[in-house]
């Protein structure tokens, strides 16, 4: 089983944040690195920085990330994905392992908020 999304933006979220405490990052404008189509998942760069010490810094690289294209009635609207394609960042406040393996409605893998870990 793919880590828990908590787990794999644990690290860049705890930088993140020791970055810019005062921030949440619930969602944010970022640039895709990379995109893995066979996985349907990127590595994206957040393109606002962050504050440490008073100086401006760039933010950790978003490793995993998955890519999700816009569905319904049985169609979905899909896109090419390539370096350098701006994109919205969506940080999840419950880990999304279920909901990303199969879809619908799930239990949730940990009841903790992932902006708070």
């Amino acid at each position: 089983m793919r880590p828990c999304v908590l787990e794999v933006y644990r690290a860049p979220q705890e930088t993140i944040l020791s970055i810019d405490p005062t921030q949440d990052y619930l969602a944010s404008p970022g640039i895709i690195q990379s995109f893995d189509p066979a996985a349907v998942t990127c590595v994206a760069q957040i393109v606002i920085m962050g504050i440490e010490g008073g100086k401006q810094v760039s933010l950790p690289l978003l490793v995993d990330v998955p890519v999700v294209s816009p569905r319904g009635g049985g169609v979905t609207l899909t896109f090419p994905v390539k370096t350098g394609d701006e994109c919205q960042l969506i940080f999840n406040d419950r880990c999304i392992d279920f909901w990303w393996q199969s879809g619908g409605v799930h239990r949730s893998v940990t009841y903790q908020e992932a902006a708070r870990q």
